[in-house]
């Protein structure tokens, strides 16, 4: 009998390679993503750790510009012969805004100073640093704030000759300079007082030195007027006479005389309002003269220079009598050679002319005296202030 035939079971292969190939790619992939985060984790530390060690200046206002700024890369200095002073920022010097002050000196005998000072402005609406100030070669020079928020700069006076300057004290020997921010610049200005001295800082200097004990002649303003009348006016001290007209805690006025010429004197305590401050003259003037002084003060005062102003004559004087004197003193209180004076009075009083003088220091702050002596019908007439010298 046949047997019938055997059937093999169909059997059915389920093949996992696609399975196995899904595997892999994730697993790949999350090894790559799993190196990607980690890199970029250790960016991330590499980059907190430099800006830790180099933080970067945030610079999004002026303040902080001028505070971070590294400013040897924008002033021209020689390492090897000049030295960088350390940087002042002097937020008052500039009525409040940013500023930041570089001294910059040679190792020269003559140890040259050179000054600049960077402010800021805003260039759409982005912080832009800008030099505003700068001052190069000064002699031995200085640069300092003044109690009043000026910039007071100096420099040595080398045309000065020796036996002169050893008759100087120290400060004296230098021409000081003081500059006020005005009108989105810096403006030199001067000192209002007339004597002792011609600059804010010396007289802070003679304030300071009061201070500490030093004994002063002008402690007492009828004492300080008496000695100007003797060093600006060569009045001799034995024949001068100074009262006090009245005196508060600022202001004081001293009526002073020689003969039968008289002035009147306002003192001032510029740095010091107390009962220890220290008396500057900053007016000296006779009366019956007034000057105008437009001219004067148009800064610097230039050689030739010219001069109007009023006398009041009396009734039967004559003018054509009359002499007109100038004198122009440097900042050290001695006399500029003059080269001419020449000025007419007329009978209804007013007076104009020029004078013209020699002075080899530019910008330096000084005196004009105007006298015209006392003749038999008219009395003297003397007038002082102070200019800066062209």
């Amino acid at each position: 009998m046949q047997q019938p035939e055997r059937r093999r079971p169909i059997v059915t292969r389920i093949s996992h390679e696609p399975a196995r190939q899904k595997y892999r790619d994730w697993r790949t992939r999350g090894i790559t993503l799993l190196l990607a985060l980690l890199t970029l984790l250790a960016l991330a530390h590499y980059i907190a750790v430099v800006h830790s060690a180099f933080p970067t200046p945030p610079n999004a206002t002026c303040t902080n510009l001028i505070r971070h700024t590294d400013y040897t890369k924008y002033i021209a200095w020689q390492p090897l012969t000049q030295t960088m002073g350390a940087v002042q920022f002097v937020d008052d010097l500039l009525d409040g805004l940013p500023a930041a002050l570089i001294p910059v000196t040679d190792n020269s005998p003559q140890h040259l100073l050179d000054i600049y000072i960077y402010g800021c402005v805003l260039q759409h609406q982005t912080p832009t640093l800008t030099l505003i100030f700068k001052q190069q070669g000064l002699i031995q020079g200085t640069a300092t704030i003044t109690q009043t928020h000026t910039l007071s700069i100096s420099h040595l006076d080398v045309t000065l000759a020796p036996e002169a300057a050893a008759l100087l004290l120290p400060l004296q020997q230098n021409v000081f300079q003081e500059y006020r921010w005005s009108a989105g610049m810096f403006q030199q200005i001067s000192f209002p007082g007339l004597y002792p001295v011609t600059s804010r800082s010396e007289a802070e200097a003679l304030q300071d030195q009061s201070n500490n004990g030093q004994i002063q002649p002008y402690t007492d303003p009828v004492t300080t007027t008496e000695q100007m009348t003797e060093d600006i006016l060569g009045w001799s001290a034995n024949q001068v006479q100074g009262s006090l007209q009245d005196s508060d805690e600022k202001t004081a006025h001293v009526r002073v005389q020689q003969g039968n010429t008289s002035l009147i004197v306002t003192l001032e305590r510029l740095i010091q309002q107390n009962d220890r401050g220290l008396w500057f003259v900053t007016t000296a003037q006779s009366s019956g003269i007034t000057l105008n002084l437009n001219s004067l003060e148009k800064m610097p005062l230039t050689s030739p220079g010219s001069l109007s102003g009023q006398l009041t004559l009396p009734a039967d004087s004559d003018p054509s009598t009359l002499t007109v004197t100038t004198t122009v003193f440097s900042h050290t209180l001695s006399h500029l050679p003059m080269l001419t004076s020449a000025f007419q009075v007329h009978t209804d009083g007013s007076l104009n002319g020029t004078f013209t003088y020699t002075n080899t220091v530019p910008n330096q702050p000084g005196l004009l005296l105007l006298t015209i002596p006392s003749t038999d019908k008219t009395p003297a007439w003397i007038f002082l202030c102070g200019v800066i010298l062209g």
